[in-house]
């Protein structure tokens, strides 16, 4: 009988034992995870700040020279550029602006809009990344 509770024990043991372990991966993978997206959004605002010097570079001149630059700044760079694509008016610039953090990268483009007084942002949209899916599945 005192055989029968020591093979017991062992059994509630190695369950015990096999469920911590499952818990640690788990819990790994989410920090994982949350790590892969806090560098993915630091890298998106890093390119959102590339539109804002855009429109810094752009002033209140109404037909200024395209902006152009690349900024390094808190551990990651930001490289923007514009132009102005067949279909947009006089007053409208498209600005790319890609940020990048810890590997991460991100792509925004804006449309910035002269209103008379200065240059704004009209729109801004992110361009999809084919790595950036191939990390979710």
């Amino acid at each position: 009988m005192g055989t029968s509770k020591i093979v017991m024990g062992a059994g509630v043991y190695v369950i015990i034992g096999l469920y911590a372990l499952g818990f640690s991966a788990a819990d790994q993978a989410v920090y994982t995870v949350a790590k892969s997206e806090a560098f993915h959004d630091q890298a998106r605002q890093i390119a959102n700040v590339g539109t804002k010097f855009a429109v810094g570079d752009m002033g209140s001149n109404s037909s200024p020279a395209f902006p152009s630059g690349t900024v390094s700044l808190i551990g990651g760079a930001v490289t923007y550029t514009g132009d102005r694509p067949a279909g947009l008016a006089a007053s409208q610039v498209r600005v790319t602006s890609s940020g990048t953090y810890n590997g991460y990268q991100v792509t925004v483009v804006a449309i910035l809009f002269y209103n008379g007084v200065k240059w704004t942002v009209q729109r801004v949209y992110q361009q999809a990344d084919a790595a950036e899916y191939s990390r979710m599945s």
